[in-house]
């Protein structure tokens, strides 16, 4: 009884302290060179159509080359045919080895702050209304109370492209490197 009670009170002391050991063991740094993810809108589509502002939603496919983990920072600006309507940051998303994932965010557009960004950029208001008017209509926007009714029923819809330039972080646990991309989405008529 006591041999056995020694034996018991030996595995219960040292069984934790191997526990800790072999759980503590870190993780061995990857030797393959960094690959760049692949990051593509799949789509850019609208969660709110108002008078006043627009929500976009990008949807972001993120697919991992390496054959390790990788965390990655997202950072990117949105562009309307060309235009720059709004910039925002996804938080670091983690990517198994070889795998893929999809991040969605959003980005609200209000009219006033993108019809004053045109004309602070040297066009008229007439100009900056011809520039914005058209667009905010081919997104789906609703007609804003500084567009005047008559030229809003003139104005053409056409679905335009949108374009997000773009910045990642590709982090490993040992190192981290900055890519620069743009990936464009469109919708179809």
């Amino acid at each position: 009884m006591t041999m056995r009670r020694l034996i018991m009170i030996i595995v219960l002391t040292v069984m934790p302290v191997l526990m800790v050991f072999l759980g503590c063991a870190q993780e061995q740094p990857p030797t393959a060179p960094l690959e760049p993810a692949d990051v593509t809108m799949t789509s850019c589509l609208p969660s709110f159509l108002g008078a006043e502002s627009i929500c976009l939603i990008p949807l972001f496919r993120i697919s991992n080359p390496n054959d390790f983990m990788i965390g990655l920072d997202l950072e990117y600006g949105l562009k309307v045919e060309g235009r720059l309507v709004g910039k925002s940051q996804v938080p670091r998303v983690y990517v198994p080895s070889s795998g893929t994932t999809e991040v969605k965010d959003a980005i609200v557009i209000p009219f006033m702050g993108w019809f004053a960004g045109e004309a602070m950029g040297g066009k008229t208001p007439a100009e900056a209304m011809m520039v914005v008017a058209p667009l905010w209509k081919g997104l789906g926007g609703k007609r804003p109370a500084a567009v005047p009714e008559a030229l809003w029923d003139t104005l053409e819809i056409s679905k335009p492209g949108i374009v997000a330039d773009a910045y990642i972080i590709v982090s490993t646990g040992t190192s981290q490197e900055v890519f620069t991309l743009s990936t464009q989405w469109q919708e179809s008529e």
